[in-house]
C-alpha cells in the first residue's frame, strides 16, 4: 500500500481539535486513518482506522474531506 494524500484540518465537534486524515491506496484497496492532536496531554494521539471513509471509493472519501474543512498537505 502507499501514500495517497494527507489532509489536515480540525474536528469541529471536538472543540475545534487538530486533526490529520491519510489515505492508503493499493491493489484495490483504500485504507483511511486519522490522528487527532488532543489538547490535554493525557490522551496521546494514535493513528486509527476511520472505517466508514474506507467504504466509499477514493473519489467520495476526498469530497466528503474537503466538504469537512480540511485541506491536502
Amino acid at each position: 500500500m502507499k501514500l495517497f494524500k494527507i489532509y489536515e484540518g480540525t474536528i469541529k465537534a471536538m472543540q475545534n481539535t487538530p486533526c490529520k486524515i491519510a489515505i492508503f491506496t493499493g491493489e484495490g484497496n483504500i485504507k483511511v486513518f486519522q490522528k487527532a492532536f488532543y489538547k490535554n496531554k493525557l490522551n496521546r494521539p494514535n493513528w486509527v482506522r476511520n472505517i466508514i471513509l474506507e467504504r466509499n471509493n477514493i473519489n467520495s472519501i476526498e469530497s466528503i474531506i474537503r466538504s469537512s474543512g480540511y485541506s491536502s498537505k
